[in-house]
């Protein structure tokens, strides 16, 4: 049964990969980029007579801002984590998020518990301090 639960989740999953078009590019063969950077409203007036809700993804509903290779790359590396999962710990995310990592887990087969630790681990490499920060705080009784 159980079996046959995945099978089918894995064939839903695939699915959903043939209906994804590819990843868009802008008019003028320049590729959008993943940063939160917010643009000009020049960039954003096209010449297209089509009007802007044309070009937003439907699940979304954001312009697309990402490259293939800025997603292959981060699935590359979310796949090379080493992940035990050997703690259990209960968290508590708001619908959006869950929403959001449900549709990943379908599209890509992502095991949510594996994207938020990769995501923590993500965060503490990039804020290094963090770690000694707790650490001294633990040591501080008035906490």
């Amino acid at each position: 049964m159980n079996q046959q639960i995945k099978s089918l989740a894995d064939e839903i999953r695939e699915k959903l990969r043939d209906q994804q078009p590819p990843a868009a590019e802008k008019d003028d063969g320049k590729t959008m980029d993943v940063s939160p950077e917010i643009q000009p409203e020049a960039d954003l007036v096209s010449s297209d007579p089509l009007p802007l809700a044309v070009d937003l993804d439907p699940l979304v509903q954001a312009p697309k801002k990402y490259t293939d290779a800025q997603v292959t790359r981060f699935f590359e590396q979310l796949e090379g984590f080493q992940y035990l999962g050997e703690q259990k710990s209960m968290i508590r995310v708001d619908a959006a998020t869950m929403k959001l990592l449900r549709r990943l887990k379908l599209v890509r087969g992502v095991e949510m518990n594996k994207l938020i630790v990769f995501a923590l681990h993500q965060l503490l490499s990039r804020h290094p301090w963090l770690q000694t920060y707790i650490q001294d705080s633990l040591k501080n009784p008035d906490l």
